[in-house]
């Protein structure tokens, strides 16, 4: 019988969450892979495949999504999904804002959003506890702030 043998272990001693991890997605950028988890406190953080902490930010409220998607050009973007409601779109490999999407706009949730799945062209899908899913189409480049 096959096994496997871990290879890296990260703990909150180790610049890991503080609290239960809620996501995790792998990313390839280049050739190199990435895992990047959300959780509980607050925390996004990207971790190479080496295992050392290349980014965490603390997004002001609870992670419980976390997606891929790209730009109209075919750059990535990272997804959040908040317990506020809010969804974070974030640009790789910087991780910089390029937008917020929250219910205080036309669209947006009212609710925490439990999932975030990526569509074709451009677009995006969003599930939140308001009992809504909302489908997102990038119309164009974001720009920052």
């Amino acid at each position: 019988a096959g096994g496997g043998t871990c290879v890296h272990l990260i703990t909150a001693n180790d610049n890991g969450h503080q609290d239960a991890i809620t996501r995790m997605l792998c990313w390839q950028c280049g050739d190199q892979s990435f895992a990047i988890t959300g959780g509980l406190d607050r925390c996004v953080k990207a971790w190479s495949d080496s295992g050392g902490l290349q980014y965490t930010d603390d997004q002001g409220h609870v992670v419980l999504a976390l997606a891929l998607s790209k730009t109209p050009s075919g750059g990535d973007l990272l997804l959040v999904g908040l317990g506020s409601g809010s969804i974070h779109v974030r640009e790789l490999p910087s991780f910089q804002l390029k937008a917020m999407i929250d219910g205080r706009y036309a669209a947006g949730h009212s609710g925490p959003v439990r999932s975030i799945v990526s569509g074709p062209q451009s677009t995006f899908y969003s599930a939140a506890e308001d009992g809504k899913i909302l489908v997102w189409q990038w119309t164009g480049e974001l720009q920052s702030g």
